[in-house]
C-alpha cells in the first residue's frame, strides 16, 4: 500500500512525464534487458546475447538457430563500449507474453524502437540508429527510417536477430539505446489506439516510411487514452478511481515464473507480493498519519524534515536517509528576450545574442542557498552550485559559484545597463530595475515575474524557497512573485513552455551525460525535457563527444567542462540536494533495498520485500544526547538485539552521518550485544539561524546483520536519532532517555500488580553538566500504556523519572508491541535556553510471537508448532524465500 502525493495524468506511456504516473507505469512495462542486482550491470533477459558486428554471422549454424542458444555464445553482460559500429542482437520470446495473452515477437520489438524514435523522453536514446544522428540534415524526417534490420528469424517466430547499424558512436548503446520500452504492436499499430487502420504499417524488413498512406501516425499514438494498460511487466494494470486510487496486480503468467538463470546468473523472480495499491494522500501530514495508522505501507516521496522527530522511534515505522542524486532548481525560460535570447536572432546563437544571462547571474545572488538547507532542510542536504552532487565522483569542483550577496545583484545589473524606474533613489522593494532598453524585465500584465512553486501542501520547501528568493529580489529591487500552484499545472505550464521562471526537481537514477544531454541540449528544447530553452553550440558538441567516447577518464573531463558551461550559463540555478527520508512500515515489510536514485522504492525492493520472518534483528541507539556542542564528542551506543528482546553477539552494523563524522561506520557488537561509536560533531558558526535553530545531524543505523548457523535472521530495519548541533555560545537543553529493562511483561503479578519500568531521563546543559530544576514532560504513543507522572522537575543529579504501567492492553496483542516515550524539557526559569525533545521505544510481550517458517531450515520450535497442529488441528503454513546472490 503506496502512498503518493499526487494521482496519475495518464495511462498512456508514450506522453506520461511525471514521476506519479512513472511510480505505476515502470511496473507494467517492461523492457528487452534486465539488470544485475550487484553491479547494475545490463544483463539477458528477453534479449539474450550479442555478436560484435556482421562477420559473425558467418559463424553462426542457423540451422541450430530453433534450440539451445542459437549455436552463439551468450552474453553475460553488456557495458559501455565506444567502438560499436553494428551489433547484431539474439531475442529468445519463449513464453514472452503480453498481458492479454498474445505472444510476444521481434516485430514488436521492431516497433517499438520506431515509436522511441518519435517520443521527446526516449528519442535521445535512439538518435544514433538515424542518419547523421537525427540532426539538421538527416533524412529520417522524412524517410524515417532507422538502421534497425532483421537478419533471423525462427519458423515459429519465438526466436530472432536484429543488426543495428550505429550512425554514430554511442558508447552508452547497450545501457541506454537496447533498453526500449516494450509495446504491443496489436494493440499501438491498430484502430483500437486510434490508428487510422488496423495494422498501420511502420516496421518492415527494409526500413520504414511515414510517408505512405496508412502509415502509424504518432500524433494520433500520444492522444491515445489506453485505459486498460496492456505490457510485459511483471505486474498487469488493475483498475483506477481518479483521485483516490490504482491497484496493480503481480503478473503470474510472466515469463520468468520460475527463478530464471542463464549462464548461472540468476536473471530476475517474481514479487512475494500480490500487488500494489496506490493511494493518494495530497499532503505529507495525511500520509504520515496513515502510515501511522497502519493504512500505508510506504510513503513515496521524502518526508519533510519535520516530521523526522516525530518519526525517529514511531512503533512499526523505520526511516531510511539516502543522498539523493537528483536535485530541486531555479529555471528561467529562456525564449524570453529578458531571461535569455534575443528575439530577434535565430538559432544558433552566439554568446552575445544571450541578452538575460547578466540577470540570471544578478538574481544568482540573491539566493540563500544554505539558508535554504539549514532552516527547510535542517540540515539534512547540501547546497547547490551545479546539477552534479558534491559526493559524486563526477563533480567538478572549480564550477563558477554565486555567494549570497544582494549588493553584487546590484552592481551586476547596474555595470550590465539596467535602469530604474526612479534613478535618483536606490533600488529595493517599489524602485524597480527595467531592462537597458527601458522595457520591463516580465512581459506579465502587472510586471511582477512569476517563479512558479507547488504549493505547500504539496512541497514546504520549494514553497518556503520560492517565498525567501522573491523576497530578496524585490529587496534588490527585481519585481518579483512567488506564485504557487499545484504540481499538476506546473507540468502543464511548462510542458507548453509558459512561464517565465520556477522551482522544481529531478529525480535522477542515471550518470550525468544522460541527464544533462536530457535537460540542456538543444536538440531537446522545443518538445522535450530542455525546458528553458537552453541553446548552446559550445555545450552540445561537449555533452554529445562525452557520450560517445568510451575513455573513462575523457568522459570525466568532458562532464567536468559540461558542468561549467551550465554554471556558467545558468539556465538551471541549482538550490539544493538533499536527503532522501523515506518512512515505511518495519513491522509489515522487510527486504528494502536502496537503489542507484538514493530510493527504496526500485524494482529490486518490489521484488525482494516480504512478511517479517520469525528471527529478525532490532537495532537501537542507547540513550543518545538530544543535542551537543558545535566540535564536540561523545560516546553513542548502539544495541542489537533479537526477536525475543535478547542481546545479539557478533552482528554487523552499519552506519552513517548526514554531518559530521563517526570514528567507525560498520562494526561487530560484543558479548552485550552493544557497539560502541563516537561521534564528532561539525563546526557550527554562530549565525543567527543556528543560534535560533542549531544544525541537524542524523545518525541513521543503515542496518544489522546476523546469522547463526543455517538460521539467516531478517536484517534490523533502519534506525535514525537526531542530534541537534549549537555554537559555542549558545545555551541548550539536552537529554538522554533509558529504561532498564526495556520490555515489560503486562502479565498480572501474583499481587495482581501489572508488568511496569521506569523510563529515566538525564537532563544536562550545554556544557554537559546536570540541570536540575529543568520541567521534563513524558508522553507515550499510542497511549495504551500508562505513565506517569505527567511531568516532573530534575534533581540535583538532573535526573527525572517517569513509571510505565502496561496497563488496559487489547486481550490478542500478538508480537512484541512497540512504544515509544516522547519527552520534552524546559527551563521554566530561563526563557533563553533552548529546550529538548527526545524519544525512546519500549517493548511490551503480550503473548508468544506467531511463528512463520519463511526459509527452508529447520527451528527449534517446530516440535511445539507440530504440538499444537496435533492437539487442536490447526494449520501451520511455511513459506520459502528464495534469495538472490
Amino acid at each position: 500500500r503506496v502512498a503518493m502525493q499526487d494521482d496519475m495524468k495518464t495511462t498512456n506511456p508514450l506522453v506520461a512525464g511525471d514521476v506519479w504516473t512513472w511510480n505505476v507505469l515502470r511496473f507494467i512495462y517492461d523492457g528487452p534487458m534486465n539488470e544485475d542486482p550487484e553491479t547494475e550491470e545490463l544483463i539477458p533477459y528477453i534479449a539474450v546475447g550479442s555478436a560484435n558486428n556482421s562477420d559473425d554471422l558467418d559463424t553462426i549454424d542457423w540451422n541450430d538457430c530453433t534450440i539451445g542458444n542459437f549455436g552463439f555464445n551468450p552474453r553475460d553482460s553488456w557495458g559501455r563500449n565506444s567502438n560499436i559500429g553494428e551489433a547484431i542482437i539474439f531475442y529468445d520470446f519463449e513464453g514472452v507474453k503480453w498481458h492479454d495473452n498474445i505472444e510476444m515477437s521481434v516485430h514488436d520489438v521492431m516497433f517499438s524502437f520506431h515509436v522511441a524514435a518519435q517520443t521527446p523522453g526516449s528519442t535521445a536514446y535512439v538518435n544514433c540508429l538515424k542518419d547523421n544522428g537525427g540532426r539538421t540534415g538527416s533524412n529520417y524526417t522524412s524517410t524515417s527510417w532507422l538502421h534497425i534490420y532483421k537478419v533471423w528469424e525462427s519458423p515459429n517466430g519465438d526466436r530472432a536477430a536484429l543488426k543495428f547499424v550505429l550512425q554514430e558512436p554511442f558508447a552508452d548503446f547497450f545501457k541506454k539505446s537496447l533498453w526500449v520500452s516494450l509495446l504491443p504492436e496489436h494493440i499501438w499499430a491498430y484502430r483500437a489506439s486510434g490508428q487510422t487502420v488496423d495494422g498501420a504499417k511502420i516496421w518492415c524488413d527494409q526500413g520504414y516510411d511515414l510517408g505512405k498512406e496508412g502509415s502509424w501516425d504518432v500524433a494520433k499514438a500520444n492522444a491515445f487514452e489506453n485505459t486498460n494498460p496492456v505490457g510485459s511487466g511483471p505486474f498487469s494494470w488493475g483498475h483506477w478511481d481518479k483521485g483516490h486510487i490504482i491497484k496493480i496486480y503481480t503478473w503470474r503468467e510472466h515469463f520468468y515464473n520460475e527463478d530464471y538463470e542463464y549462464d548461472d546468473k540468476e536473471i530476475a523472480r517474481q514479487p512475494n507480493i500480490d500487488s500494489i495499491l496506490y493511494k493518494i494522500h495530497k499532503t505529507a501530514v495525511a500520509a504520515v498519519l496513515a502510515l501511522k495508522n497502519d493504512d500505508i505501507d510506504y510513503i513515496a516521496w521524502s518526508v519533510p524534515p519535520t516530521f523526522v522527530q516525530e518519526l525517529i522511534n514511531e512503533p512499526g515505522i523505520a526511516l531510511q536517509q539516502s543522498p539523493e542524486p537528483g536535485f530541486f532548481y531555479l529555471a528561467y525560460n529562456m525564449r524570453e528576450e529578458s531571461f535569455g535570447y534575443d528575439e530577434d536572432k535565430a538559432f544558433p546563437y552566439e554568446s552575445a545574442d544571450d541578452e538575460g544571462r547578466a540577470f540570471r547571474k544578478a538574481t544568482a545572488h540573491c539566493i540563500d542557498k544554505n539558508k535554504i538547507v539549514q532552516r527547510l532542510l535542517l540540515g539534512l542536504g547540501t547546497a547547490g552550485d551545479g546539477p552534479v552532487s558534491s559526493i559524486s565522483t563526477w563533480y567538478n569542483r572549480s564550477i563558477p559559484r554565486y555567494a549570497f550577496d544582494p549588493g553584487e545583484t546590484k552592481t551586476i545589473l547596474k555595470n550590465a545597463g539596467y535602469q530604474l524606474t526612479d534613478p535618483s533613489r536606490p533600488p529595493c522593494d517599489g524602485n524597480w530595475w527595467l531592462n537597458p532598453d527601458g522595457s520591463r524585465i516580465s512581459s506579465e500584465r502587472d510586471g511582477e515575474i512569476k517563479i512558479l512553486t507547488p504549493e505547500a501542501n504539496y512541497d514546504p520547501i520549494r514553497a518556503q524557497a520560492g517565498l525567501m528568493i522573491a523576497w530578496q529580489m524585490r529587496n534588490a529591487g527585481i519585481s518579483a512573485k512567488s506564485e504557487a500552484m499545484d504540481f499538476g499545472s506546473i507540468v502543464d505550464r511548462i510542458n507548453q513552455r509558459d512561464f517565465e521562471m520556477y522551482i522544481l526537481g529531478w529525480s535522477i537514477g542515471s550518470d550525468p551525460t544522460d541527464f544533462m544531454y536530457a535537460f540542456f541540449h538543444s536538440s531537446a528544447a522545443a518538445n522535450a525535457q530542455n525546458y528553458p530553452g537552453y541553446q548552446n553550440q559550445s555545450f552540445d558538441k561537449i555533452i554529445e563527444e562525452a557520450r560517445m567516447t568510451g575513455d573513462e577518464a575523457q568522459r570525466k573531463k568532458l562532464v567536468e567542462d559540461a558542468q561549467a558551461s551550465i554554471a556558467f550559463d545558468l539556465p538551471y540555478d541549482v538550490l539544493y540536494f538533499r536527503n532522501n527520508i523515506e518512512a515505511y512500515r518495519s513491522d509489515r515489510f522487510t527486504g528494502w533495498i536502496v537503489g542507484s536514485a538514493g530510493s527504496i522504492f526500485n524494482w529490486l525492493s518490489i521484488v525482494n520485500i516480504d512478511q517479517p520472518n520469525y528471527h529478525k534483528l532490532q537495532a537501537q541507539f542507547q540513550s543518545p544526547p538530544t543535542a551537543v556542542v558545535s566540535n564536540s564528542t561523545v560516546t553513542i551506543n548502539i544495541l542489537v538485539k533479537d526477536q525475543e528482546r535478547e542481546p545479539v553477539a557478533g552482528a554487523h552494523v552499519k552506519l552513517e552521518t548526514s554531518v559530521g563524522s563517526l570514528n567507525i561506520l560498520e562494526g561487530n557488537t560484543s558479548a552485550n550485544g552493544k557497539l560502541a561509536v563516537r561521534f564528532t560533531a561539525p563546526y557550527v558558526p554562530s549565525t543567527v539561524e543556528n543560534i535560533n535553530n542549531g544544525t541537524s545531524a542524523i545518525i541513521q543505523i543503515e542496518g544489522a546483520t546476523y546469522s547463526e548457523g543455517e538460521i539467516e535472521y531478517d536484517d534490523a530495519p533502519p534506525r535514525m536519532t537526531l542530534i541537534t548541533i549549537y555554537p559555542e555560545d549558545v545555551r541548550f537543553l539536552s537529554m538522554k532517555l533509558s529504561a532498564d529493562p526495556d520490555v515489560i511483561d503486562p502479565d498480572i503479578n501474583e499481587d495482581e500488580s501489572p508488568g511496569f519500568t521506569y523510563v529515566e531521563i538525564l537532563v544536562e546543559d550545554e556544557k554537559g553538566d546536570p540541570a536540575s530544576g529543568v520541567m521534563v514532560v513524558a508522553e507515550v504513543s499510542p497511549a495504551i500504556p500508562s505513565i506517569g507522572p505527567e511531568s516532573a522537575l530534575s534533581d540535583a543529579d538532573g535526573r527525572a523519572s517517569f513509571k510505565l504501567t502496561a496497563t488496559d492492553l487489547p486481550e490478542d496483542n500478538g508480537d512484541v508491541v512497540e512504544y515509544s516515550v516522547i519527552a520534552r524539557a524546559y527551563d521554566p526559569n530561563d526563557d533563553e535556553v533552548k529546550n529538548a525533545t527526545g524519544t525512546l521505544s519500549v517493548f511490551i510481550v503480550d503473548a508468544p510471537p506467531s511463528i512463520i517458517i519463511r526459509d527452508n531450515y529447520w527451528l527449534r520450535d517446530v516440535a511445539i508448532a507440530a504440538t499444537a497442529i496435533l492437539a487442536v488441528g490447526a494449520i501451520m503454513f511455511v513459506y520459502i524465500r528464495r534469495r538472490g546472490k
